[in-house]
């Protein structure tokens, strides 16, 4: 089974069908941290990388802090057992149907107003419903 490390733009955490699972979820607004945590899963432990950003401005910005290329697209994700995703969020709700600039995206990440959650899928079973433990 290949192990998987999804780039995504929001913490919601899609689980495959039938499956019951336990997360782990650590909030963080230290991008050094996240660099290294992303680097270790992809070149040490080998962890395939799927961006699944949906906005090329928020995909370039990614790109720029991970130090990789985070391609937008467009995707639908499920994680399952063994699966990492590391999700970009605002610290705040934008209103309804609202794009961000480029230049506000700049000025958000300046003055950091976002986090990242890691995301860890550490055990599932089959079965409905999904279990949340955030550390």
């Amino acid at each position: 089974m290949s192990r998987k490390l999804y780039i995504l733009n929001s913490p919601i955490t899609p689980i495959k069908d039938g499956n019951k699972c336990v997360i782990v979820v650590k909030r963080t607004k230290d991008i050094d941290y996240v660099k290294k945590f992303t680097d270790f899963l992809k070149n040490k432990l080998g962890f395939e990388v799927i961006s699944a950003i949906g906005h090329q401005s928020t995909a370039q910005v990614l790109s720029k802090l991970l130090g990789f290329e985070v391609p937008a697209q467009r995707i639908s994700i499920e994680l399952d057992k063994g699966d990492v995703a590391i999700a970009f969020a605002l610290d705040y709700r934008l209103p309804e149907g609202k794009v961000l600039p480029d230049e506000e995206l700049k000025r958000i990440i300046d003055e950091r107003k976002f986090s990242f959650y890691i995301i860890d899928v550490a055990n599932c079973i089959e079965g409905e419903g999904v279990t949340l433990h955030v550390i």
